[in-house]
């Protein structure tokens, strides 16, 4: 929708294709940040170098850590691939004869 001034004549009639494609790419760059945010956090807890009053106790430190990474790391893989079969669906529903 173009940045013109509205009226209560002229109603709202949604967003363009551009504007949804943009809106699209936002997400998705924000998704990404955020993913790689939490990649970097996880990282550091897992290798010990955690900054803070933190005391870093080996064994169950690391074992808390690394169950803990291998959990996100399976959950990032399971949201992928509900987002791939979202985008798939969405397909073949344009090209499904009603």
């Amino acid at each position: 929708m173009k940045r013109e001034k509205m009226t209560k004549a002229t109603p709202w009639k949604g967003y363009t294709l551009e504007e949804l494609a943009q809106r699209r790419a936002i997400n998705a760059i924000k998704q990404e940040m955020t993913l790689e945010q939490m990649t970097t956090v996880y990282s550091q807890i897992a290798s010990g170098n955690v900054t803070g009053n933190a005391v870093k106790s080996d064994d169950l430190t690391s074992r808390l850590s690394d169950g803990l990474s291998k959990i996100i790391s399976l959950a990032n893989y399971g949201s992928r691939a509900l987002q791939i079969i979202r985008q798939v669906k969405d397909i073949v529903n344009q090209f499904r004869t009603k």
